[in-house]
């Protein structure tokens, strides 16, 4: 009776305890390993060896701006499904096979990759069908944000939207001005 109880337990909808900090496109940028355009291939729940269960999302990357991981891509977020334990986690991004994403990736010490900064690091693939323009739409997270002081607007935060082609600039431009001030400091020391 005790594990028919543990077992149902583990498969109760979890209750919202998660508060993300908000990260600018800057941040992300800077802190992410990565940053690559691909398509989810494979999702699979599985226990980790410390017994966590997580989700491996598989991506064949197409194209990057930042960093390389190489042509596909294990994407491993926690949380997941295995046999009948449930592990959910808020804020956490869910992939489905034959999606297309810009993903920033994080990478663990351990070599572990997962989207920075939970749903903030996932921006999803629209085409138009008829134009062909393609554009990136950030993934909105139903979660509460911090703000940290050092942002400086008050104003409430909404996902960001690009075409590919600004995405890409945008990118550019903060690896750059990353660079720039790194070069700054190196200078100062």
């Amino acid at each position: 009776m005790l594990l028919l109880l543990l077992a149902a337990g583990a498969a109760s909808p979890p209750a919202s305890a998660s508060v993300l900090i908000h990260l600018t496109f800057a941040e992300m940028t800077e802190q992410s390993s990565a940053i690559l355009l691909g398509r989810c291939i494979e999702v699979k729940s599985v226990r980790a060896v410390d017994g966590e269960i997580v989700t491996q999302n598989v991506f064949d990357a197409r194209e990057y701006y930042k960093g390389n991981l190489g042509l596909r891509v294990t994407i491993t977020e926690p949380g997941g499904r295995v046999g009948n334990f449930i592990t959910e986690y808020s804020g956490v991004p869910q992939f489905t096979v034959g999606e297309e994403a810009v993903l920033f990736v994080w990478t663990s010490r351990s070599g572990r990759h997962q989207v920075i900064g939970y749903t903030q690091g996932r921006f999803r693939v629209r085409r138009d069908a008829q134009t062909g323009a393609v554009t990136l739409r950030q993934s909105a997270s139903g979660e509460p944000m911090l703000e940290p002081p050092a942002h400086a607007h008050g104003a409430e935060v909404s996902p960001l939207v690009f075409s590919l082609t600004s995405f890409r600039s945008q990118v550019a431009v903060e690896l750059q001005r990353a660079a720039t001030l790194k070069r700054a400091e190196g200078s100062r020391q």
